[in-house]
């Protein structure tokens, strides 16, 4: 995302950033929250404002962990663990009761939903400078993190494909909640898998890009030494 880091860059104070970050998690999620709220019979939703900002919410996560990873704030890590367990489990629950009993259509049910962007800053709080002394375990970290973009998209293709088809073998969505143990690793794995050439070819075509740029760059340079250099 080189140019949101651009643009975040560019900022010249810490109070700037913070407020930046702030309006891009409100402008990514409040429209998606709000309009989950139940309305009176005959209206679809509230139709709270801003919602073409609603398909950016990828950008309020990377910008959250983005700013958590430069300013390294102190807090402690039992704290923001214990809620963001207790505000996965509460979020399992209501969504369980939506697709049960349709108590609250639709709650939290996106990615893009503000409570869902709280509790990954939560985890984000708790793991972001997590001290790991095994060479082998911080080697794997460190390749999901170079693949986490390309993971993160190749998902959503299996997202589709395994949850359609689990969906299809059973009645209803409650149905398959207990499948969710294997339905949940084989997706992270068969991302991981599809990820590794994709971003192992992607690699080489920019490089082979950025090489060209480079080239074309010293050429250009090259030719405007010589003009100066003949007047």
């Amino acid at each position: 995302m080189p140019f949101i880091n651009a643009a975040y860059d560019s900022l010249k104070s810490k109070k700037q950033k913070r407020i930046a970050v702030v309006l891009c998690v409100l402008f990514t999620t409040l429209a998606t929250t709000i309009n989950r709220i139940p309305t009176p019979e005959g209206i679809d939703t509230l139709a709270f404002p801003l919602g073409y900002f609603s398909g950016m919410w990828p950008f309020a996560y990377y910008v959250v962990g983005k700013h958590i990873g430069e300013t390294k704030p102190k807090i402690s890590k039992s704290f923001t663990g214990i809620l963001a367990i207790f505000g996965c489990v509460m979020l399992g629950v209501a969504n369980y009761k939506t697709v049960t009993t349709n108590y609250y259509s639709g709650f939290c049910v996106e990615n893009g939903d503000i409570i869902n962007v709280i509790i990954a800053t939560l985890v984000f709080l708790t793991f972001y400078d997590l001290k790991i002394n095994n060479y082998f375990i911080r080697w794997i970290f460190a390749k999901l993190s170079i693949l986490s973009l390309c993971v993160f998209l190749m998902s959503c293709i299996f997202d589709n494909l395994l949850y359609n088809y689990y969906i299809s073998q059973f009645a209803g969505y409650s149905s398959y909640f207990s499948m969710f143990w294997k339905i949940v690793p084989l997706d992270f794995a068969l991302s991981v898998l599809a990820s590794i050439p994709i971003s192992y070819i992607g690699g080489l075509i920019s490089k082979d890009i950025m090489s060209r740029i480079r080239r074309c760059l010293q050429y250009k340079k090259t030719i405007k030494s010589d003009q100066i250099s003949v007047d």
